[in-house]
């Protein structure tokens, strides 16, 4: 499916100054030791008969109220209403996040975000929200969709007496278990310029927990996964 729009695209990269806590699993103990890859802010802009934002971050999640706070600033910046907003994160295990965090560990307990961060992820999201509508141009937008069902993989197996046991790795040996049900459907849309360039925008329900090709040389490496 094809379809002439208005569009704009726009990234930021999310790199903190200094080692932070990684949201995603309670057994960490200690702050991040480099970065892997950099996790990212991405805004897409589109004009039909109003203007809507999508922002993108690479991150676990956050709160109904930092989400609110980051769309009042872009509100404020760029005057799109926040209902024309829409706030969505990859869900890394492997990056700093905007939100109070709870580890497993005595000595860390509940864990408040770096103020610092929670400011560049701000700052970021209204930066790319802005150049992404300075850059509001005409575009045509393509639809695709296809099964991908190599990649996912329900972790509650049912196995052979019919119960449910939990796996976190994919099993070696699949016989008598079922891995479904799953969402296996990738949606792509892609947004071709008319005066040139390209930008993409991906949906996949995928619970994305891989971090590095070392797990444990990569546990506590920043990535957006």
């Amino acid at each position: 499916m094809k379809q002439n729009i208005e569009a704009g695209s726009a990234i930021r990269e999310l790199t903190p100054g200094k080692p932070q806590m990684l949201h995603g699993y309670g057994a960490r103990v200690k702050a991040s030791e480099g970065i892997l890859d950099t996790p990212q802010v991405g805004c897409i802009t589109l004009r039909g008969d109003s203007l809507i934002v999508i922002v993108t971050f690479d991150m676990i999640g956050m709160h109904a109220s930092e989400a609110g706070t980051i769309k009042r600033a872009i509100e404020q910046e760029t005057e799109i209403p926040s209902s024309h907003i829409m706030l969505s994160c990859s869900h890394t295990h492997f990056a700093p996040g905007i939100s109070t965090t709870i580890f497993s560990d005595p000595r860390l307990g509940i864990t408040d975000p770096d103020e610092e961060f929670v400011q560049l992820v701000i700052a970021n999201a209204v930066a790319a929200v802005g150049e992404a509508v300075s850059r509001l141009s005409a575009a045509e937008l393509a639809v695709y969709r296809c099964r991908v069902p190599q990649v996912p993989f329900n972790r509650r197996t049912i196995n052979t007496e019919g119960m449910v046991e939990t796996n976190f790795m994919y099993p070696l040996d699949l016989a008598g278990l079922s891995l479904s049900p799953v969402d296996d459907e990738l949606t792509v849309f892609r947004f071709d310029f008319e005066a040139g360039g390209r930008t993409y925008l991906l949906n996949f329900g995928c619970h994305p927990v891989t971090g590095g090709a070392g797990e444990d040389r990569d546990f506590y490496k920043i990535s957006a996964d």
